[in-house]
């Protein structure tokens, strides 16, 4: 019965083991174990710095439980530095009651090693052990203070340069007297900028300097570049300027598009070209230029007529409805240039000029720029035709002269191609424009002295080779019908200002210039006036010539006609000498050609002629003429000779000794000479 009794309860009591059992295993299961999880910030710090840390306590399945007691756990701290004291707070439940957290400070520059530990009891044994819960064995840095030297700066921004507006980060090592890592408190550190531009915020001092700087919205024109300096404090607050520091960051400005509100235009009309400065800005401050957000154009002033109204294009009327200027797009006349400043990147550079100086008139400049924020449109057309989004920026438009108004030290008359000018010709004249002056016609006037000269077709050069510069040409007609020298001055005056008014006109340089004009003689086909006189002229001197040249031609005739004469006298009279001396002689010449009545005997060869009677006594006759073509210039001596037995001896010897008459030796070149020269010639 009581065996039966005790196999009955055996059930009961093994239920209620298990029960018991199974509820040892939960609340083991849910204790905290050595799973737990240490950590502690910051790695690094200052002396007497908190150090924070916390135990985040899980269970055996590493799951955060609220099953514990703080004091289960011990915190052991060991530091380097044995002068180094360690300040301990006590171990609390954190906010979550699922964590422990306590903190540490050293007192000096030191490494300090945590390490935390869980009692564990073993409930079956009753034995309690120690064992280190998981991160135990940090170490923390605490570093020396305070800071002696400061190692270069960096920054975010150092080499791309910093934005108007923007913010960089910049950094430098801290070093103690032992040239050790090292912390810095906010109120050791100077901050400033050479230009007292921007802010500075102090972010971090431990083992080196983390500070923050914004750029201004805006910044001076001649400042380039932010220049950050930082220097320490010592104990005494005297700045240590031997560890100073100092970094250059470039200035940028945003790429924003540039309002029309904001922006402005500057021009500065004393130089040539004319230069204008655009300087770009939105709503918050300067941007950087950028030329495709503008719009540039260049008009030009016309009157407002009633014809202009069909070719120019609508045209505006004030209240009262009288027509007003209007303004016509000229733009593609100048030769435009826009750039952007290499010193100030918000700046941009307008300048201009004419593509042809021949001519001067009022203009103006115009610049548009966005009034939303967005890129402008192409604007084209008149000067109502703009896009929805521009406007004109502050100063615009600019109004201008095309050109420089002409003045004496910069014109002057180089001279004329000829100084010395026959009347009615014409020559080509030239004034020198210097220092960009215009050369628009209309503003310059030329005279001359003589009544009768004049110029025209002035005309503009650009480029005039002998001077290698701008010049005016112009034709000079001389008077006509002069009928003796005279002097003729050219003078060029200009109109110094706009209107043309009288009071404002100066003389050019060199002038007056002075020509030299000379009569021309009038020629046949030339001057029909003159013509009657000229044939009076060519007929007297026609009948002079005429009456010397035939008086010389008788004078002539007549000479010659009586040297022949003269010859022929002399011939005959030489010839009866010849005769008369023979007479004497006794010579007979009953056969001799009588001279007298045969006057062509002369120009004939003389023959020898010798008589029947002659031969007979012994005389033989030769005679030379003078006046043949074949006649020898010298006569050839005659000889006469006689024979042995007389005049009358016949049969007789003959001899052949000389006659005791001489010879007669006649030359009739002397006779000519002599006829020619004696003074019945």
């Amino acid at each position: 019965m009581r065996r039966y009794r005790s196999w009955g309860t055996a059930p009961l009591l093994s239920t209620l083991l298990m029960v018991v059992l199974h509820s040892f295993a939960l609340h083991s299961a849910a204790a905290r174990t050595r799973e737990s999880l240490l950590y502690c910030l910051p790695a690094e710090t200052e002396p007497h710095g908190l150090i924070r840390c916390v135990i985040q306590v899980l269970d055996g399945y590493q799951q955060p439980t609220t099953n514990f007691d703080p004091s289960d756990f011990i915190v052991l701290a060991r530091t380097s530095n044995a002068t180094a004291v360690v300040t301990k707070s006590a171990l609390v439940r954190g906010s979550d009651n699922a964590t422990v957290v306590f903190t540490l400070s050293v007192s000096t520059a030191a490494d300090v090693l945590i390490r935390v530990y869980l009692r564990e009891n073993d409930v079956i044994g009753g034995n309690a052990g120690m064992g280190e819960v998981r991160g135990s064995g940090i170490t923390v840095s605490v570093l020396s203070w305070p800071t002696s030297r400061l190692g270069p700066i960096t920054c975010t921004a150092q080499s791309t340069g910093l934005a108007l507006r923007s913010a960089t980060i910049c950094r430098a090592a801290l070093y103690d007297k032992s040239n050790t890592p090292s912390v810095v408190h906010s109120a050791d550190v100077l901050f400033s900028e050479a230009s007292a531009l921007g802010n500075f915020v102090f972010t971090s001092g431990i083992k080196e300097l983390v500070f923050s700087f914004t750029a201004p919205p805006t910044a001076p024109a001649l400042v380039g570049t932010f220049t950050l300096t930082v220097s320490l404090r010592g104990k005494d607050a005297h700045v240590n300027s031997d560890g100073a520091q100092a970094v250059q960051i470039p200035i940028l400005y945003p790429g924003e598009v540039a309002l029309s509100e904001t922006t402005g235009l500057q021009c500065a009309a004393e130089t040539r070209p004319i230069t204008c400065f655009i300087t770009a800005s939105s709503a918050q401050g300067p941007v950087t230029f950028n030329a495709t957000h503008f719009r540039l154009r260049v008009e030009r002033s016309v009157g407002a007529v009633a014809a202009a109204a069909d070719t120019l294009g609508r045209l505006t009327t004030n209240g009262s409805g009288a027509a007003t200027r209007h303004w016509v797009d000229v733009t593609d006349t100048f030769s435009l240039s826009v750039t952007r400043s290499p010193l100030r990147p918000y700046v941009g550079v307008v300048s201009w000029e004419p593509k042809s100086e021949d001519s001067m008139y009022e203009a103006r400049l115009r610049v548009f720029a966005s009034t939303d924020g967005q890129e402008v449109g192409a604007a084209s057309g008149d000067s109502a035709a703009v896009t929805g989004n521009a406007a004109d920026v502050a100063g615009s438009p600019y109004s201008f002269m095309t050109g420089i108004l002409p003045n004496a030290p910069s014109v002057t008359l180089r001279g004329c191609r000829e100084s010395v000018i026959a009347s009615g010709n014409t020559t080509v004249c030239f004034i020198d424009l210097a220092n960009g002056v215009s050369g628009d016609t209309a503003f310059y006037a030329i005279t001359t002295s003589h009544r009768k000269s004049s110029v025209s077709n002035l005309t503009y050069v650009a480029h005039d080779a002998v001077c290698a510069c701008r010049s005016l040409w112009f034709t000079y007609h001389a008077p006509t019908a002069l009928i003796s020298p005279v002097d003729d001055y050219i003078e060029v005056s200009m109109y110094t200002d706009v209107v043309h008014s009288v009071s404002g006109m100066a003389i050019a340089s060199n002038v007056p210039l002075r020509l030299d004009v000379l009569p021309v003689v009038s020629r046949s086909g030339h001057d029909t006036s003159t013509a009657p006189t000229d044939a009076v002229l060519v007929s007297v001197g026609i009948l002079f010539y005429g009456s010397v040249l035939a008086v010389g031609g008788v004078l002539i005739v007549h000479r010659s006609r009586k040297a022949s004469r003269i010859r022929r006298k002399r011939a005959l009279k030489e010839r009866a000498m010849m005769q008369a001396m023979d007479r004497r002689q006794g010579v007979p010449t009953p056969d001799a050609e009588i001279l007298r009545d045969n006057p062509s005997a002369l120009t004939e060869t003389p023959a020898m002629t010798t008589t029947l009677d002659g031969a007979a006594a012994g005389h033989v006759f030769l005679v030379r003429g003078g006046v043949g073509p074949n006649t020898s210039g010298y006569d050839t001596i005659a000889m006469l000779g006689v024979g042995a037995g007389g005049a009358g001896g016949g049969g007789g010897s003959r001899s052949t000794s000389p006659p005791s008459v001489p010879a007669a030796v006649v030359s009739n070149v002397a006779a000519l000479q002599d006829t020619f020269h004696s003074d019945s010639d």
